[in-house]
């Protein structure tokens, strides 16, 4: 048995070390052959120097696999022959490993671009893999130009995809466009993607602005709502603002002014809201003020957000801060005002420690004042996160506490998150004689497939404000799921749950127990969106009167495909159907239906549509607000926005009623930048055009700095004036330019202005040369299905400029100024190493009104490696047994692992095609096979420099070679095929 790895990787190389072994002497010389795929090359071999009068001798071969062999199993063969007809024959298999390898490469990439430029973008997409793909192009933020799909894109082979990038309009004078492709593999979860960005400046400067402006909204809102079948109307204006006061970002705003309260239905905001928050930081000081209606939320067991009327205050320095608040609630009757605050510590950005107190005058049997204190610690790091709070309550000399703890962990393919809330019967914060207990354990077991168990038990009595619309039934619930990720679009989900379900509302619309297996699978596609759910089961109602230790059959599907049947249109529907006795008071089974509808419009940013309907839900989905019919229509045009709503909403009550009520509202704004100071410091540009070559004019040339030009005068001068100290961008209008002309320095040209001051520019301009050359391509077209892609830098130590080779391998470089420059040809792609270039770096003198010639040659490498003269020290335990030599053969994907030395393809192996082919020979590989026989001879043979074998590191039990993989494999029960009865064997080592 050959000592060969049972798996490689397409394109590395492996070597086939065996003993010949005689129960006499050898008396004649032994021929060597071995049956490999073609596109495999023998690359070099070890021989016996010694054969006649020897009882055993070792051959050592090194094969080569082709980068772009196909996966699977290849059956080889190794053949000995002598001279007087003797034959053995020696199968052995190797596993070629699957390797998907997409390069995307852009061809050529601009350094710069301006607002509303539209690019073109070629990309090169590479296969280096041995898998033939299909892929899908996305452009992101553009289109691809063409067809985006890539179908059978064969191993070494390679095409071209052109994408188009609008750039946008920013605000400012420069900014960094990102922009880049995306392609989608068949079955593959993580799409390969390219990004890059430029600099884009400006086409206009914006406009100089004397004044420092804060921006406000003001509008109003106008409802129509129907309680029962009485139409009530509102009108309240909107106005709110929030940004910076100051340049330097220190002072910071945010108000909203919302009313007068019409109709007090919470869920559509259409209570009064007047609110005023004020920041202000610099270094390590931060101190915020906010007065009015705001959002209370000290911590989980305290107060958990609580909207009231009141003030804030918070202050920091350094790692110490205090914060204290005031408040009435609003929609809290039970409720009547709150105080307290906090003292924290910040030990460093992932740890804060915090004392906290609260206050509040509430009622449980009679109105009296509750005092709570409580210690928080909160640690967040990437992979965990950790949130701890223990509190007291005391109210009428009665004592108790709470606590909460969350925890979240993920560590490698670990994951988990734990959820624990408890207070006592006499503990009256947020929650109330509750507790909660949720825990999540998933392992990834590889990069598709999740497992995970989950546990929950909750029975929480929160404190329920009026706009929090939730009755917060009781739950216990314990699932075991699996999740399988088909692909990036593609995904299934299949659980097993045990449930009980209780409203905690009296009276109680649904009590009962059930479980089921549940399916899940989900498609997000460009075209088609689809969310299915199926589950079957059995439940019981616990709220029948008849026989409750009846269970009845429960059968749920649920389906909602989503079509573009636009491009900026989506058509939807909604099915469910319930078949269930959890719901019924006789404890039946019942069939319920629900359907609905949906539409979108995501036209644009300028203008958006949405509808959504739906017939009905179960009863267990009515403790929180949902709605049956929603609509909008969105409308920005610059500074006016126009927003029209309208629904028909399900509001669950405290008082377990539920409102169902039509309604509309149309909201206008208009979008205002009040100014709040002057601005000061404005500055300028004063530039003058030199030459740096005769027979040029100064005059006439055009200057522009964004949508601003100025042409220059006779003495070439130019300015620019009454500009906000920004970043600004300068160039020359080329029409003014003589033809051959052009500035020695890079355009466009930064300007960074201060204020109060002027700044002195520099533009001279000079003649220009050409570069022109040819790329000269030594390769066999029986070797490579195409020629590399090649790219030509042209540079010097302040710039660079690039150019791409044409059809007819040809190149010019137009407008180069005069001196030194470094012309440098390379390969675009994956596969640089497989190519070489002769003096792909050269040096060049461009002059004035002159051309300048370079040709590059480029070869295919021939992939090579070396191996030491000396021979292994084995050890012999008597005659038929060899103590084992391990070998490490490591698999590599990369080419450039292997030397290259110039070894030519034979490696001094001479080919024979006169070894007849067996009936028995492998089918199991569509390659084409070829016998390469391995003359052995009795006396070493001569090397030349190119040839020459180096074995290296090479010790009594172990020979280690770089690029080889672990992999000795024993077996001495192998079949033999024998033309005649030989006089030795082959063993492994």
């Amino acid at each position: 048995m050959v000592n060969i790895p049972k798996r490689i990787a397409p394109g590395s190389y492996f070597n086939l070390v065996f003993d010949v072994e005689s129960a006499t002497t050898f008396k004649e010389p032994m021929t060597l052959s071995l049956k490999v795929p073609d596109t495999w090359e023998i690359i070099s071999q070890k021989e016996p120097e010694v054969i006649i009068g020897e009882k055993k001798v070792k051959y050592i071969i090194s094969i080569n696999t082709s980068a772009f062999s196909p996966p699977g199993t290849i059956t080889s063969r190794i053949f000995i022959n002598t001279t007087s007809g003797y034959r053995i024959e020696k199968p052995f298999q190797i596993q070629v490993l699957s390797v998907r390898r997409i390069i995307i490469s852009p061809i050529l990439l601009p350094e710069s671009a301006k607002e509303g430029d539209s690019l073109k973008i070629e990309y090169l997409i590479e296969n280096r893999g041995n898998v033939k793909d299909n892929l899908k192009i996305e452009a992101l933020n553009g289109k691809v130009d063409g067809n985006a799909e890539i179908n059978g894109l064969n191993p070494d082979e390679s095409t071209k995809i052109l994408s188009k990038f609008l750039i946008p309009e920013g605000e400012t004078n420069s900014f960094n466009f990102a922009f880049g492709i995306k392609a989608i593999l068949k079955d593959s979860l993580k799409p390969i993607t390219f990004t890059n960005s430029i600099l884009v400046y400006s086409k206009k400067i914006k406009k100089t602005e004397l004044y420092n402006r804060f921006p406000i909204n003001v509008g109003f809102w106008s409802t129509l709502y129907f309680v029962g079948n009485k139409p009530k109307y509102s009108i309240q204006a909107d106005i709110n603002g929030k940004g910076y006061l100051d340049k330097n970002n220190r002072h910071y705003l945010n108000f909203n002014i919302f009313g007068p309260t019409n109709i007090n239905i919470p869920i559509l905001a259409s209570y009064d809201v007047y609110s005023l928050r004020y920041r202000y930081g610099k270094n390590k000081f931060m101190s915020t003020v906010e007065f009015g209606d705001y959002n209370l939320q000290i911590n989980q067991l305290m107060e958990n957000g609580r909207f009231g009327r009141g003030v804030n205050f918070e202050t920091r320095y350094n790692k110490i801060g205090v914060y204290a608040f005031y408040t009435k609630p609003r929609f809290f009757d039970e409720q009547k005002q709150t105080f307290g605050g906090s003292l924290y510590y910040l030990l460093n950005p992932k740890l804060r420690l915090s004392i906290d107190y609260s206050s509040k005058y509430t009622r449980i049997k009679r109105y009296g004042w509750v005092s709570l204190v409580g210690l928080t610690a909160n640690y967040k790091t990437e992979k965990f996160n950790f949130e701890s709070e223990v509190t007291g309550s005391k109210y009428s000399k009665r004592y108790d506490f709470g606590a909460y703890t969350k925890v979240a962990y993920n560590i490698g393919r670990f994951g988990f998150g734990g959820n624990y809330i408890y207070t006592g019967k006499e503990f009256y914060g947020f929650f109330r004689n509750s507790y909660l207990l949720s825990n999540n354990v998933s392992v990834r077991i590889s990069k598709k497939i999740v497992l995970g168990v989950n546990a929950n038990i909750m029975r929480l009595n929160p404190s329920l404000d009026a706009i929090n619309f939730t009755t917060s039934p009781f739950n216990t619930s314990y699932m075991g799921y699996a999740g399988y990720n088909i692909n990036q679009n593609n995904n299934l989900n299949l659980s097993y749950v045990w449930q009980n379900n209780e409203d905690r509302m009296e009276p109680k619309r649904f009590f009962y127990q059930q479980e089921f297996a549940r399916l899940s699978y989900n498609l997000n596609g460009r075209k088609v969106i689809l969310w299915y759910e199926g589950r079957l089961g059995k439940a019981k109602n616990l709220l029948a009167f008849d026989d409750p230790s009846i269970i009845k059959q429960n059968i749920s599907n649920t389906i909602q495909p989503e079509v573009r049947i636009l491009p900026w249109a989506w058509a939807g529907i909604y099915l469910q159907h319930d078949r269930t006795s959890r719901f019924s008071a006789q404890n039946q089974l019942t069939n319920y239906f629900f359907y609905g509808a949906s539409f979108r419009l995501p036209i644009n940013n300028n203008f958006n549509a949405f509808l959504n309907y739906r017939s009905n839900y179960a009863l267990d989905e009515l403790t929180q607000a949902q709605s049956l019919l929603y609509a909008t229509v969105n409308l920005n045009l610059k500074k006016h926005s126009f927003q029209l709503l309208g629904g028909k909403t399900i509001i669950p009550s405290i008082n377990s009623t539920v409102l169902n009520d039509l309604y509309f509202v149309l909201k206008y704004s208009y979008r205002l930048n009040a100014p709040i100071s002057r601005v000061k410091n404005l500055g300028s540009i004063q530039g003058q055009i030199a030459l740096t070559s005769e027979g040029l004019k100064k005059d006439g040339i055009v200057i522009t700095l964004g949508d601003r030009k100025f042409v220059s005068d006779k003495d070439g001068k130019f300015y620019f004036k009454n500009l906000v100290a920004d970043k600004y961008y300068i160039d020359i209008d080329n029409a003014s330019l003589p033809k051959g002309v052009i500035t020695n320095l890079k355009l466009p040209l930064e300007v960074d202005i201060k204020g109060d001051s002027t700044k002195q520019i520099n533009l001279s301009l000079t003649k220009t040369g050409t570069i022109a050359g040819k790329i000269l391509f030594n390769i066999d077209d029986d070797e490579d299905k195409g020629k590399p892609s090649v790219l030509i830098t042209v540079s010097n130590d302040t710039e660079n400029s690039y150019t791409r080779v044409n059809k007819d391998d040809a190149f010019s470089c137009k407008q180069v100024k005069p001196g030194k420059w470094t012309i440098t040809a390379s390969i675009i792609g994956g596969n640089q190493d497989d190519y070489s270039i002769t003096d792909a770096t050269q040096s060049i003198d461009v002059e004035a009104d002159g051309t300048v010639e370079v040709d590059f040659s480029i070869e295919k490498n021939k992939r090579t490696i070396e191996f030491n003269s000396s021979t292994f020290n084995l050890i012999e335990e008597k005659y038929t047994k060899v103590s084992s030599v391990t070998k490490e053969n490591s698999v590599t994907k990369e080419k450039n692992d292997i030397k290259e030395n110039g070894v030519n393809k034979e490696n001094g192996v001479n080919k024979e095609n006169n070894i007849s082919k067996e009936d028995n020979d492998s089918k199991e590989n569509n390659d084409s096979w070829t016998n390469k026989t391995l003359p052995v001879k009795n006396s070493k043979p001569k090397t030349t420099p190119k040839t020459k074998s180096i074995v290296k590191d090479v010790k009594q039990t172990k020979n280690t070679s770089k690029n080889t993989s672990k992999n000795t494999n024993k077996n001495k029960n192998n079949k033999q095929i024998l033309k005649k009865k030989p006089n030795f064997t082959i063993i492994s080592i």
